[in-house]
This record gives C-alpha cells, structure tokens and sequence, in this order.
C-alpha cells in the first residue's frame, strides 16, 4: 500500500485544532520520548484509545476522534477497510534546541500486528513524518487538517519542530 496523502475541510481543521490546543485536555509529560537517543526530545502525551488484554480505555475526547476518522477520513478511500481500533495518541513536541544534523527520530513500527497507521496532523508546524518504503522515502509536511495513511508495517519516524511550533498529531493504529 501506498500511503495515501489527504486533507480534511478547513472548517473541520480548525474546529479540531480549537478543541486539542485550546482545551484543557489531560496530557503527560515525558522527558524523552526516544529513549535510545542520549537527545531531549520531550512531549506531552494524551492517550485515546487503547486496548490491551480486552480491555479497552477511551478518554473524553475519543469520540471527536473517532467522528474525524469515520466521517472525515475513510469515507474518501472505498478500497481501505476499518478494523478496530488498537492504539490512538495525542502528541505534542515542543520545538526543542537539539543538533541541526538531526533530521527524525529513529524509524519504527507502532505495532506488531497488521495495522493502518494514521497520522492527523493539528496544527502548522515545522516537523512531520518520514515514511521509509523499501523504494520511496516520503516526507510528509506537517499541515494544519492534512493526514497520511500507510501501512502499519512500513518504518516511519516523526520529525521535531525547528520554526518555533510545538508539533501536534494524532497518531491512529486501526487492526486490519
């Protein structure tokens, strides 16, 4: 699979960004959120929605969440199946001073089992996301209402903020 680069209306954007910036949405802060790297990469956290041994957590906001995904995303892709939820994060990475040579974080999976990752990004900033195909390496621009759906099993990595913008995203793990 390809990943599919989208976006959704301005209006929704703007709406969904008002929500996750501008509320008071519980988050966590974690000092480094690339453990291996001897870097300060520091964010807050907010966890959606996750599942572990069939038991299911959902915060308040998982319903905008949700509606974003099932009404504003999958209706544009007839091809792609929705599965059930696994993982759903809220993230936000202060534009941090760390060494211009450092381009992304590590590359990674989020999960091990078949999955659809999507990236939702919530706001401008200066960062985004690495894609490591075996063929294409795409960079995807973090843009206020845009988004990107790729296979779960591909290698990506996010990259920091360097324009003075804390970088916001939802990063969704649909089971396939």
């Amino acid at each position: 699979m390809k990943p599919i680069i989208g976006k959704i209306s301005p209006q929704q954007a703007d709406h969904i960004e008002e929500i996750f910036i501008n509320d008071p949405i519980p988050l966590v802060w974690v000092e480094k959120t690339v453990p291996e790297l001897d870097l300060y990469c520091p964010a807050f956290v907010h966890s959606v929605y996750e599942k572990k041994d069939n038991l299911e957590h959902k915060s308040p906001i998982f319903p905008l969440v949700d509606d974003l995904v099932k009404k504003h995303i999958f209706p544009n892709y007839k091809n792609l199946k929705f599965g059930k939820y696994q993982r759903i994060r809220y993230f936000v990475q202060p534009d941090v001073q760390i060494p211009i040579d450092y381009k992304h974080d590590p590359y990674h999976i989020d999960l091990e089992e078949k999955n659809i990752t999507i990236v939702y990004y919530i706001n401008n900033s200066g960062g985004g996301t690495i894609i490591n195909t075996k063929n294409v390496l795409y960079d995807v621009k973090h843009i206020k209402g845009n988004y990107v759906i790729f296979d779960g099993s591909i290698e990506h990595a996010g990259k920091i903020s360097r324009n003075f913008t804390s970088r916001a995203v939802l990063n969704i793990n649909i089971l396939i």
